[in-house]
């Protein structure tokens, strides 16, 4: 039977019993910013007043007060006697007491003084959504939801995934799509199509785990409601003008083409009359009316008197001017990729007058293989073959072509989709821009009409061009009579 170490008394005299001493209790490491799972450690087993006995067990304690009412983690170890390191962790920046006693075969020692220690101040910190911005309107099908970046508080660690969800209220108890333990989207992910309706109001949240420190809290919720109707990119069926233009009358009153960088910060517009290409910088891509000229532009009229269509190569490196006195498409070349002021004629050129006489768009497949013609005499694509992508010396006429007479007798602008099984002409006759379906890519020869127009006399009577934003969202036309660049968002 395990003695209780009672100390017996008699008048002023004191009779000692044998007894064990109570412990010591230390944590390695100290009080301070104690690792979740600390070490406990207690002096050597200590007999007093002739006790005989031997080390059989230590009681460890940890608890969330003083007086160890609330124990979060106990064990009796008749194997670490004197250093244990606990079994459960425990939450950072918390307070707790760790306490422990000795056990002899005859005798127990008393609970040592109690220790008061904080732990450890790591945490993976709460992450914030950064896109969209709270309450957001128009809002589309596929929004791409960001976080801010991967930090931890009071130390370091290594992003392991992100939870991701998008609720119907602020409770998130109707969750409408999430993404839970995702290691591919660890800071930013794409709502996957077919779960928001549009008009609606919607409530998306974000938690960061680690790999040692586990998960954050999740990140305040923000709003954003979606658009009255989703994009369709490629499509006209939802066109609609965005109240969005831009003026090149400063540089050229009548434009007769725009073409943009492929990722949308660029823009590029020539005008038959003074044959100069200008080049103007989008603060905000794809979006004109953050545009504004960058003081750069390139003469092609040593080539071309009366230009009327511009394209660039997929890198940038190449451009390509068409008109309707020579009959024939220029090719020049850019040192500086997108950077007009670094162009250069290439002494590379080729005659497509025998097809049409005025040219007034010419469009390149998006490998550099086959180019695009229309013009106001056959009011035809025509398509020629590449021997060398992108080098316009070696251009062929294929023998192919389509006729869009049946929807625009005076076509002034081309524009495909970037997977070339769409097509758009726009002209001056009806003033509005007319889709094709190609069953072949990029085989104009398998070109149809689709049914669906769009018509920009709202905007302009004389429209010039009808290039696409890199996503197909986008679709832009050039007026000659307003000298102005017009956005529709589709």
């Amino acid at each position: 039977m395990i003695g209780l170490g009672l100390r017996l008394t008699s008048g002023s005299a004191q009779n000692a019993l044998p007894d064990i001493a109570a412990p010591v209790l230390t944590l390695t490491g100290g009080t301070t910013d104690t690792p979740l799972q600390p070490q406990l450690n207690t002096g050597a087993f200590t007999l007093e007043n002739s006790a005989v006995d031997t080390h059989a067990s230590t009681d460890w304690q940890i608890a969330t007060d003083a007086a160890f009412t609330n124990v979060v983690w106990a064990a009796l170890d008749s194997l670490n006697l004197t250093q244990i390191t606990t079994g459960l962790a425990l939450s950072e920046t918390s307070t707790y007491y760790a306490r422990a006693r000795h056990n002899g075969t005859n005798y127990q020692s008393q609970f040592s003084a109690p220790v008061m220690f904080n732990t450890i101040t790591v945490s993976v910190a709460v992450p914030a959504i950064t896109n969209p911005a709270a309450a957001a309107t128009s809002i589309g099908e596929t929004p791409t939801i960001t976080s801010s970046a991967f930090a931890v508080n009071g130390g370091t660690d290594t992003h392991a995934s992100s939870d991701w969800q998008v609720a119907s209220d602020t409770g998130f108890t109707d969750i409408v799509v999430q993404s839970l333990s995702d290691a591919a989207n660890k800071t930013s992910w794409a709502v996957p199509t077919g779960n928001l309706l549009v008009s609606t109001g919607y409530y998306v949240r974000v938690r960061h785990t680690g790999v040692a420190q586990g998960v954050s809290a999740w990140s305040p919720a923000i709003s954003f409601t979606t658009t009255a109707a989703f994009a369709n990119p490629w499509d006209l069926g939802n066109a609609q003008y965005e109240n969005k233009l831009f003026s090149t009358s400063a540089q050229d009153s009548s434009p007769q083409e725009v073409a943009f960088s492929t990722d949308g910060t660029k823009m590029y517009v020539v005008g038959a009359s003074l044959n100069t290409i200008y080049q103007y910088t989008l603060s905000q891509a794809w979006d004109v009316s953050t545009a504004g000229y960058a003081g750069k532009s390139f003469f092609a009229g040593s080539q071309e008197a009366n230009i009327t269509g511009l394209a660039f190569s997929q890198d940038g490196t190449r451009m390509y001017v068409v008109g309707v006195i020579d009959d024939s498409v220029y090719q020049y070349s850019l040192s500086t990729a997108w950077d007009i002021a670094t162009a250069s004629y290439a002494n590379a050129s080729s005659f497509i007058g025998t097809q049409e006489g005025v040219a007034h768009s010419v469009q390149f497949s998006a490998d550099g293989t086959r180019m695009y013609i229309v013009g106001v005499i056959t009011d035809t694509v025509y398509q020629y073959a590449l021997g060398t992508a992108w080098d316009i010396s070696t251009a062929s006429y294929s023998g192919q072509s389509f006729s869009v007479a049946a929807q625009e007798a005076s076509p002034t602008g081309l524009s495909f989709s970037l997977d070339g099984t769409r097509m758009f002409v726009v002209g001056v006759t009806n003033d509005t821009v007319y889709q094709y379906v190609l069953n072949t890519a990029w085989d104009i020869s398998t070109a149809s009409y689709a049914g669906k127009s769009f018509p920009v006399v709202a905007q302009g009577t004389s429209p010039r061009a009808v290039p696409f934003s890199a996503d197909g969202t986008k679709m832009y036309f050039i007026d000659d009579v307003n000298a102005t660049i017009y956005q529709y968002a589709l």
